[in-house]
């Protein structure tokens, strides 16, 4: 009740306008401040060892001089489930190029989802079982939502935070690697 009361306190007018200002403001400057970590922290937090499609290690090191685009998602997200099919078909235009690899970070519950999401998927991943590593990933970008495309350059530097908008309305990935200005 008490919410409520707050809530109809406030009115449209000047003042409101101000407060919204001020909190859009505060926001951006969280979000500037913490999700931009530093390339080492990135390279740390994202380990050395991913899962590749034959069921073999990849390394971080094969990956070098290629963008990197840490996929946040999981198979219970709908948002996900309509974004994958996206981004597989921009990843398959792109990946002839040989300077582009998509790391999967899982938010599934347990494995057997993971595998089956998985099997949907171009690209390597970061295995289930390391839990540590994704929870460390989504704190250190400090996110919120899946889906999450966070687009990196062959330093480990931050391009783009959320690059899903940028894949949705490019699918031929002609703007390719959608860095923000």
């Amino acid at each position: 009740k008490q919410w409520y009361q707050r809530r109809v306190a406030i009115t449209a007018g000047a003042p409101t306008m101000n407060l919204l200002l001020l909190f859009f403001a505060a926001l951006a400057l969280h979000s500037a401040a913490a999700g931009n970590p530093l390339p080492g922290d990135i390279k740390a937090a994202l380990g050395t060892d991913f899962l590749g499609k034959d069921g073999k290690t990849v390394t971080l090191d094969s990956l070098k001089g290629k963008y990197i685009g840490l996929y946040l998602s999981a198979s219970w997200c709908g948002g996900c489930r309509k974004f994958t099919p996206l981004l597989t078909g921009v990843y398959n235009k792109l990946k002839d190029n040989d300077n582009f690899e998509v790391i999967w970070a899982s938010k599934d519950k347990n494995q057997a989802d993971f595998d089956a999401y998985f099997a949907e998927m171009p690209w390597i991943a970061i295995p289930f079982p390391d839990r540590a590593r994704f929870n460390t990933l989504w704190k250190l970008f400090d996110l919120s939502w899946i889906p999450t495309l966070i687009m990196l350059d062959a330093d480990f530097n931050v391009l783009n935070m959320d690059a899903t908008l940028d894949v949705q309305s490019d699918p031929e990935g002609k703007e390719f690697p959608w860095k923000f200005p």
